[in-house]
């Protein structure tokens, strides 16, 4: 603030003259009031040169002595002006109200004359602003009480309450009215100020105003908690399955069905759902909605569902229902099956005309439910199948009528009702054995056989004692020499069975590899192919925590191993020591949890699970999604 000027100063006694002015400013220290005063001396006249002159000042604030006996200009004989004196700041303690009492005593000591002035005045108080005495932490929901002391009685008063420096309330024109301490409690701090933590820091300004003039302002901070009862709530958690197979009603089954699930959920008062997870069998799944459908469970068993609310508090409640069996489901299949020449009575008959034959049906009963039915059919060996006939399932049929010239072929099959069939098996039923048959036509012969093509055909084991010729193509199913086996020719096919180590001969650019009683022959190109050929493991996402999803799985059959590559932006907040599912590996899951590669930019792990699923875990701090923060999992599992 810039001085004032008070009056001027005007001495004409006979000697000496002076004229000049006198100033002052002030400003508020808190309750007190502090001014400077300034004593300007324009000129200096002296009478006499033989004379001179000591000029002081002494300066009362209220009548307190601030300033005593304080030369303003020394001694001197010749005329002069110029001369300025300036205090610092004089204090008036505890001073808020009135006026304040300034008196400036001018005079000199020598002769021949002698100057001696009072100047009196009554100077400004600023107004004073009043501190907070008290603002005391508190919970939300319940109000805050904040006191303060008015330094005048005419003073109006703004509140302002901000968290994380937003405002949150504000209070205009409280006028106490007394000067006396005030309390203010006429705000409640809504649980809704404090969303996303369980306490906050609340900033509580306090602006004093004489009328439209702001006086100052005061903060005080205090700590605001939400209440530990303020709890997120999930509750009638429902789970039903979802089949495309009819007859299983409202049954679970492993591989046919998939859960549908829905809850109430909410947050803790003014807060928000972070994250609503379900959890049901071998299903996962997450995101922020009450409801959703999983997908197929692989697994058969007892299991308990259950979901869990996580708000934007960190605050968590989880919900369960009731036990749910899901049923063991699998493909049928066919059990005890054979089918043989026979008599009439299905009695075992090289020569018969009939075929006996027995299946057992092997499936999923779910319940009740489900049952099998067992089919066959027949045809000449290269000939056209027949149409199928139903077969009780484990008893013994007879069919006819069956050539004993002839061979045939009979294929077994079964379905469920669900729909699917197990693999068919095949049997071959030879024709009716006789020592010597020699085709018609001349062409063919058979042993112990009928013969049925323009080849010599033998049924029965043979001996030879002594060595045998091919001069064309060997084939046979299995090859055993129990000496010395020499081959003039190439031996085709593609494994040569051995007791041992065989000797086939060097192969340039190829190795023996010997492998469960096989021998193989293989290159190094081959070799290296073998161990870099893979197939490729498709991941399904479990939930969209992650965005912009990329990823490379392989399964190496050689090695026996899986390797990932996984890279996408972290799409949902995850809070430290949960377990986050985000991809189902499907049927290369681990036998045992194996540890994998994680970054993120925060300390975490991540897991390939054995009931197969990869999952994120952030250790020692949550992972926040705006701090968009990208991930990359990467490691290999034996699978």
């Amino acid at each position: 603030m810039a001085y004032t000027k008070l009056a001027d100063i005007t001495w004409s006694a006979s000697s000496p003259k002076i004229t000049g002015s006198i100033y002052y400013n002030y400003q508020r220290s808190g309750a007190d009031m502090q001014y400077k005063v300034k004593i300007v001396l324009d000129k200096l006249l002296y009478a006499d040169s033989a004379y001179g002159y000591n000029i002081l000042a002494t300066i009362k604030l209220d009548g307190t002595t601030k300033i005593s006996t304080h030369q303003i200009k020394g001694n001197g004989t010749y005329a002069s002006g110029g001369y300025t004196y300036e205090t610092g700041w004089l204090t008036v303690a505890n001073k808020t109200t009135g006026t304040t009492a300034l008196s400036v005593n001018i005079y000199t000591t020598s002769d021949p004359d002698r100057i001696n002035k009072t100047y009196s005045y009554s100077l400004t108080v600023a107004p004073a602003a009043s501190g907070i005495d008290s603002a005391a932490g508190i919970n939300t929901g319940n109000a805050v009480c904040v006191k303060w002391t008015p330094k005048n009685k005419d003073f109006t008063f703004n509140l302002t309450f901000s968290i994380g420096g937003t405002t949150v309330k504000s209070a205009t024109g409280i006028k106490p009215g007394g000067t006396a301490q005030y309390t203010y409690d006429d705000y409640i701090i809504p649980h809704s100020a404090v969303p996303n933590a369980n306490s906050a820091t609340v900033t509580v300004t306090l602006a004093t105003y004489s009328g439209s003039t702001k006086v100052g302002e005061a903060s005080k901070t205090f700590s605001a908690s939400v209440p530990a009862d303020i709890m997120p709530a999930v509750s009638d958690l429902t789970v039903a399955a979802v089949n495309d197979v009819s007859l299983l009603g409202t049954d679970f089954a492993a591989g046919l069905s998939k859960a549908s699930w829905a809850c109430n959920a909410s947050a803790g008062t003014g807060a928000t759902i972070k994250s609503i997870a379900f959890s049901f069998a071998d299903q996962a799944q997450g995101g922020t909605a009450s409801s959703g459908v999983t997908d197929t469970i692989k697994k058969s068993g007892s299991y308990t569902p259950s979901v869990t609310l996580t708000d934007s508090r960190g605050r968590k409640a989880t919900a369960t229902g009731a036990a749910i069996e899901v049923l063991p489901y699998a493909a049928p299949s066919i059990s005890g099956a054979s089918a043989v020449r026979s008599n009439s009575a299905g009695e075992s008959d090289g020569n018969g005309t009939y075929i006996a034959v027995q299946a057992v049906a092997v499936y999923s009963d779910l319940n009740g439910k489900n049952s099998a039915a067992i089919r066959f059919r027949t045809r000449s060996v290269g000939g056209t199948w027949s149409g199928y006939t139903a077969l009780n399932s484990g008893e013994l049929n007879v069919v006819a009528t069956f050539s004993v010239t002839q061979s045939y072929e009979l294929e077994i099959s079964v379905a469920d009702e669900v729909g699917n069939s197990g693999l068919p098996l095949v049997f071959t039923i030879p024709t009716a054995e006789v020592t010597l048959h020699l085709r018609d036509g001349g062409k063919g012969a058979a042993f112990g056989k009928y013969a049925e093509q323009e080849a010599l055909e033998c049924a029965w084991d043979a001996y030879f004692d002594k060595n045998v010729q091919v001069d064309g193509t060997l084939k046979a199913g299995t090859l055993e020499a129990s000496g010395a086996a020499t081959f003039g020719g190439d031996v085709s096919g593609t494994r040569l069975r051995s007791t041992a180590h065989s000797d086939l001969g060097a192969t340039p650019g190829s190795y023996p590899v010997f492998r469960d009683g096989w021998l193989y022959s293989r290159t190094l190109a081959e070799m290296r192919a073998d161990l870099a050929a893979y197939e490729t493991v498709p991941l399904t996402v479990v939930s969209d925590r992650l965005t912009g999803l990329s990823y490379t799985a392989r399964y190496y059959p050689m090695l026996g191993m899986c390797f990932v590559r996984i890279y996408g932006m972290i799409n949902a907040d995850l809070y430290a020591g949960d377990n986050y599912n985000l991809l189902n590996i499907g049927s290369r899951a681990p036998a045992y949890y194996t540890a994998l590669a994680v970054r993120c930019g925060k300390n975490a792990t991540a897991i390939a699970e054995s009931s197969g699923v990869i999952s994120l875990r952030p250790i020692g701090e949550n992972i926040s999604a705006s701090s968009g923060l990208a991930v990359y999992i990467a490691g290999f599992w034996f699978a």
